[in-house]
């Protein structure tokens, strides 16, 4: 370098000849300079070190307390005279400490050296590699060794260095830095050290950049390190995570760091008096993760003061950051020896609730599982208070305890909305206040699932086991809202209206107790048609019980719905099994005064007096126990007019399990005295079992309308449930002498169908029907008017219908909107066959009612009926085939009847009846015919037919072709019967069959005659009039009959246009002139 420089000046000097002549002092002193530099370069590279390398190691070794070695050292050039040590190695494989380098450059300083002694300015290691290993602790720190006089090092460089790091684990991976650069001024005891420091980090993906600048005064006793006065920067950027001590309580295996971060720290001060931090962490995609939160650190910031004294030490926290979050103090934390010690006052400005929630769920983990099914989505939180003493606790549900390290706090929350698992919470504000160990809950509101809520209270030593609690939370809501935030709620039930809540908690949060009141007076509630409570009805729930662990107990419970009043025992376990046991006891009650609250009550009138107990156990969705006993008297009911009103009920209603019993109930069905005992064997199925005995039964007390007979006995079952009563065979005798069993069912209770099978042993048709009739004037029941539909199969082994006896006797009975329709009605009469049909309809707007009958009958016996429809010794016999239709009003119905009848009578007989008699009289037939007639006293008159059409008007019979054909003789009937004022008006011709001599030799030509091969005819006529039971009969001429008549006659009798027309003259002058003669 020096030889460079020689030459460099010789060119200069060839280039400027000039400069000599113009400066020849500067020359010379120029030319002696370089001349002594020359001399020193020639000492240099002749002096040898290794003379002193012995010395110079072993001042080394005591200075580093350490082993130094070196190759060769030798004096060089290098930035000035220095001594260079090659290949230097600092301690040996046993050491914690050892390092190796290529060059050690101390710089000598120059007067010194020219009188041959070494004095050290500063010190530069090319290119070392410093290998740390886990240093051991050591009691005391090791006393200060002091450089000798020549070996004071004022400076030190170490140029692209290296340095490796093992931890103590020999599984952890060594930290290893590269490209160290260093530069420390001032290294002489007692002056200001300065620093400048440059590194890379390496780590898997890029190196960290490490940048450490500033100034270090050591204090007089190298060892007394707190009074070391220090201020540095220390910049390392794109610092990989793994490297950031950050997870918030020290290292855990449970937190998981990823991404990258630039750290600045700023150190001022002097660790006795007070070692001032600042430091500030900016993130990039760094992330923390426990617990399966993910937590992103943006930024994070420290200002704190360290201070430490012997073996304690003290942090007192000024300011911590977190992203935008900002904790201020001071707050003082003390350790080393002495036991770890909080002491201070914190504050926070406002903070976001929903992101502050994760990290304290992540620190917590003992908190996580309270958090896990809550999410913060908005809020603030603003802490103004936060006092600390004491040591932190083991347990960290301990830090509000009275020997725990808070002692007050002051937090405010602000529309904080949660999305918890039992529902939303919305606009919660409330002020948390602690102090004296007690915890002040500030009158606070929010809404839960929209029902507004305020509450207020406080605990005192809320983590001690004496602790007290106060918690008092009141609501208005309306009703609509909360029945739709109940888990299933039945859709039926209906709430409108304001209603107020009350809840009181008390005594130890361990087993505290709670008193809750309701107000349900301004809410209209109702369930389906079953429950109708108005507003303004008093309505209220009072409940008084406590919490022991794990069960809620209800010690008493008052509730009032209208004319409802109950208490309520039990208990209820809120966990999974969800167990209870509820014992509930109905004050005594009037069924009437339900009307206000049910309407189907109302409706069906129902009366009495009720009361009775009620137990419940269960859980896991099941009831596992059900026990009730009730005590009706003097119940009432009203089944809508489809039977008779039930009253005088009195009797006991059991329930076990699932079976409602009713072991024994008398009653009154309208004023029929029963029996009953009944069972629903599945109330989870309600299906009403009836066993029913009565006697003396009115008809209208059951499903009939009419008032009509009697029931001497019913028994039999009835099952019913919300879709029909079904009648299992239910035996029944009526006082006109029908058994019969009756089957069948009554469905569509708004609109009721009954239909029933009846098996008759013996049926009274009649009396049937008369169950069906409703008495006069009466007007329909409203409740049955156009409601109810009757089907009634009625099939009888024998029976009477209109005093006739039948056999195997079969009908339909139908009944709707009152009309009775009996059809099909068929009936063996044994012998003969009936078929008919009778339809009775009941009046409506103000008509009075009407009965249609109509009917056939075939091969009957013409007496048989006669005799069972008059009670009277038969007309006639033969065999009868017949029809007829007949309408009438019901309650009137002859003098009202209107329809026709057609019979024909065969191979019969006419028995005398007095209008046969008296005609027989008139004619002296003994003295007319000489043919013998038979005795209508003893066999009758026998006769082929009988046939006759007959109209019925108004109460009149007519007829205008009865006709009885016989061998004897023909006898026709025109005229009617007034069945009203029973009387008759007819007029009969009757005509003999047989020649008559004495009659052709002395009737007149006038007469009619006919001779030859045929036989005479005469016709003779009779009028019949005056009271049926005994009529007058007068003979009466052709001539005085209407042309009507006559040509009804002459058709009915097959008659020429010839008559007789005065026989009373015959008979008269037959009297006086002949002498009575035999018969031919």
């Amino acid at each position: 370098m020096i030889r460079l420089n020689l030459n460099q000046n010789q060119r200069d000097a060839s280039r400027k000849d000039s400069m000599f002549r113009r400066h020849p002092i500067l020359v010379v002193f120029g030319l002696l300079l370089l001349g002594m530099l020359a001399a020193v370069a020639v000492f240099v590279f002749t002096f040898d070190l290794n003379t002193y390398r012995e010395r110079l190691e072993h001042e080394l070794s005591r200075a580093l307390q350490t082993s130094v070695t070196s190759s060769d050292a030798r004096l060089t050039l290098h930035q000035g005279i220095a001594l260079d040590f090659r290949q230097i190695r600092l301690g040996d494989e046993e050491s914690n400490l050892t390092a190796s380098a290529e060059h050690l450059f101390l710089q000598l300083d120059l007067l010194p050296l020219l009188r041959r002694r070494i004095s050290i300015a500063a010190a530069e290691l090319m290119q070392p590699h410093i290998v740390v290993r886990a240093l051991p602790q050591v009691e005391s720190a090791p006393a200060a060794t002091r450089w000798t006089q020549e070996f004071q090092i004022r400076r030190l460089k170490i140029r692209d260095g290296r340095l490796t790091w093992h931890g103590a684990q020999e599984q952890e991976a060594p930290i290893a830095f590269q490209d160290i650069d260093l530069d420390l001024e001032g290294l002489t005891s007692g002056r200001s050290l300065q620093f400048h420091l440059s590194a890379a980090l390496m780590q898997k993906e890029r190196a960290a950049a490490l940048r450490l600048s500033g100034n270090l005064t050591p204090a007089a006793g190298l060892a007394d390190w707190q009074h070391w006065e220090i201020k540095a920067k220390i910049d390392v950027e794109d610092l990989a995570a793994t490297q950031l001590p950050i997870a918030p309580f020290g290292p855990d295996r449970d937190w998981a760091v990823s991404g990258r971060g630039s750290v600045n720290l700023e150190i001022l001060g002097k660790a006795a008096s007070g070692l001032h931090l600042d430091a500030r962490l900016r993130g990039d995609g760094l992330q923390l993760v426990r617990a399966e939160h993910i937590l992103a650190v943006q930024g994070a910031g420290l200002r704190a003061v360290w201070r430490h004294q012997e073996a304690d030490w003290w942090l007192t926290l000024q300011q911590v950051k977190l992203n935008q979050w900002r904790l201020e103090g001071p707050l003082e934390i003390a350790g080393g020896q002495q036991p770890l010690m909080f002491q201070g006052q914190v504050s926070a400005p406002p903070l976001a609730a929903e992101e502050i929630l994760p990290w304290v769920s992540a620190a917590l983990p003992d908190f996580a599982p309270q958090t896990q099914n809550l999410k913060v989505t908005k809020g603030t939180l603003h802490l103004k208070k936060l006092s600390l003493s004491g040591e932190p606790p083991s347990d960290p549900r301990n830090w509000l305890a009275e020997e725990g390290p808070i002692k007050d706090f002051d937090l405010e929350i602000t529309e904080a909305d949660l999305d918890l698992a039992q529902g939303k919470i919305r606009a919660a504000t409330t002020r948390l206040n602690f102090a004296q160990n007690r915890l002040e809950v500030g009158a606070g509101e929010l809404l839960w699932e929209g029902v507004p809520l305020r509450f207020s209270g406080y605990i005192t030593a809320p983590r001690e086991p004496e602790a007290q609690v106060f918690l008092e939370i009141e609501s208005s809501v309306d009703a609509t809202h909360l029945i739709d935030l109940i888990p299933a709620a039945p859709a039926q039930l209906k709430a409108q209206g304001p209603l107020s809540l009350r809840l009181e908690i008390t005594g130890n949060p361990q087993t505290p107790t709670f008193s809750l009141k309701a107000d349900l007076a301004s809410t209209d509630l109702s369930y389906a048609s079953q429950l109708s409570k108005r507003a303004g009805l008093a309505a209220h729930l009072s409940a008084d019980g406590r919490w022991q662990a794990p069960r809620l107990i209800i010690d008493e419970a008052q509730g009032q719905l209208g004319p409802l009043r109950f208490s309520l025992t039990g208990e209820f376990e809120p966990g999974a099994d969800r167990r209870y046991d509820l014992h509930l006891n109905l004050t005594q009650i009037e069924l009437n005064d339900l009307g206000e609250l049910s309407p189907p009550v109302k409706q069906a009138k129902l009366g009495g007096k009720i009361t009775g107990t009620l137990s419940l156990e269960g859980g896991a969705g099941q009831l596992r126990r059900r026990e009730a006993e009730f005590t009706l008297s003097d119940g009432r009911a009203s089944f809508g007019g489809v039977v008779g009103d039930l009253n005088q009920a009195q009797g006991r209603i059991l329930v076990s399990g699932t079976e409602l019993r009713i072991p024994q109930m008398s009653a009154r069905l309208g004023e029929s005295a029963m029996q009953l005992r009944a069972r629903i064997p599945n109330l989870s199925e309600p299906r009403l079992q009836i066993h029913l005995e009565g006697r003396d039964l009115r008809p209208q007390d059951l499903i009939f309308p009419g008032e009509g007979g009697r029931f001497v006995s019913v028994a039999g079952g009835l099952i019913i449930d919300g879709q029909e009563v079904v009648f299992d065979s239910i035996s029944a005798e009526t006082a006109g002498g029908t058994l019969a069993v009756v089957s069948g069912a009554v469905t569509n209770f708004n609109r009721p169908q009954v239909n029933l099978k009846i098996l008759a042993e013996y049926g009274n048709v009649d009396e049937i029907l008369e169950f069906f009739r409703s008495p006069a004037k009466q007007e329909p029941p409203v409740a049955r008017e156009g409601r109810i539909r009757v089907r009634i199969e009625v099939e009888a082994a024998r029976g009477q219908f209109h005093n006739l006896d039948f056999v195997d006797g079969r009908a339909v009975i139908s009944y709707h909107n009152r009309v009775l329709d009996v059809y099909p009605l068929r009936a063996d009469l044994a012998p003969g066959y009936y078929v008919g049909r009778v339809v009775w309809s009941g009046g409506q707007d103000g008509q009075a009612p009407r009965l249609r009958v109509s009917g056939s009958v075939l091969e009957g016996d013409a007496e048989a009926l006669h005799r069972s429809q008059t009670q009277l010794r038969g007309l006639i016999s033969g065999k009868l085939r017949g029809a007829f239709y007949l309408e009438g009003a019901g309650n009137n119905f002859w003098p009202s009847a209107r329809g026709g009848l057609n019979i024909e009578v065969r191979e019969g007989t006419l028995y005398r009846f007095p209008v046969l008699s008296k005609i027989f009289s008139l004619l002296n037939v003994s003295q007319i015919f000489t043919f013998r007639l038979p005795d209508m006293s003893r066999e009758g008159m026998p006769f082929n037919t009988l046939s006759a059409n007959l109209v019925l008007r108004d109460g009149r019979l007519n007829t205008e072709d009865l006709l009885i054909d016989s061998n004897a003789m023909n006898l026709s009937l025109v005229g009617e019967v007034n069945l009203v004022e029973d009387t008759i008006d007819a007029v009969i011709g009757l005509k003999p069959l047989r020649t008559v001599d004495r009659i052709v030799t002395k009737i007149p030509i006038a007469g009619w005659l006919l001779a030859g091969e045929e036989e005479a005819l005469v016709t003779v006529h009779f009028r019949v009039q005056g009271p049926r039971s005994d009529p007058g009969v007068t003979a009466v001429p052709i001539t005085s009959l209407s042309e009507k008549v006559f040509g009804i006659f002459r058709r009915v009798l097959g008659l020429p246009g010839k008559m007789v027309t005065d026989f009373e003259r015959i008979f008269d002058a037959e009297t006086n002139n002949a002498a009575p003669t035999s018969a031919p």
